[in-house]
């Protein structure tokens, strides 16, 4: 008499992935909470496996603490490494802030490309925009 073939070996066969694929996949899933999961849905983090993974290794009211502090709309860290320093009470570890990890996307962008991310902008965010720009400039003569 044959065995069935375990589950995560059938999914794979049907669907493509790996088998560990397959494994990883169902334990994030058996582990993440709920609500964690609808918050990160729809942001960057829902497509980014090694960070949900973590995400899904911390205690079910962590999780969503953490996924808060990745998803809130001022001084939203980076990572889950960095808002579990943060839920622990410790300082995050030598992480770059926002505005650090900003500047460096932008300066590996071509020019095409942050002409594209700028004209993305609303008219809110380049009148704000424009009034730090102008602000900038101000300083600079200022310093001159």
């Amino acid at each position: 008499m044959t065995q069935p073939e375990p589950w995560y070996q059938y999914i794979a066969r049907h669907t493509g992935m790996s088998e560990r694929a397959v494994q990883r996949y169902a334990a994030i899933g058996h582990a993440l909470d709920p609500a964690a999961a609808d918050r990160l849905r729809g942001t960057p983090f829902e497509n980014r496996l090694g960070e949900i993974e973590a995400l899904s290794r911390q205690a079910p009211d962590e999780q969503r603490q953490i996924a808060e502090l990745l998803t809130r709309q001022e001084d939203a860290v980076g990572s889950v490494a960095e808002a579990l320093a943060i839920v622990k009470g410790h300082a995050p570890s030598v992480s770059k802030t926002a505005a650090e990890r900003l500047v460096g996307r932008w300066r590996r962008m071509k020019k095409a490309d942050r002409r594209a991310r700028v004209m993305e902008l609303t008219d809110e965010q380049a009148e704000e925009l424009a009034e730090l720009l102008d602000e900038r400039s101000g300083q600079t003569e200022e310093n001159a």
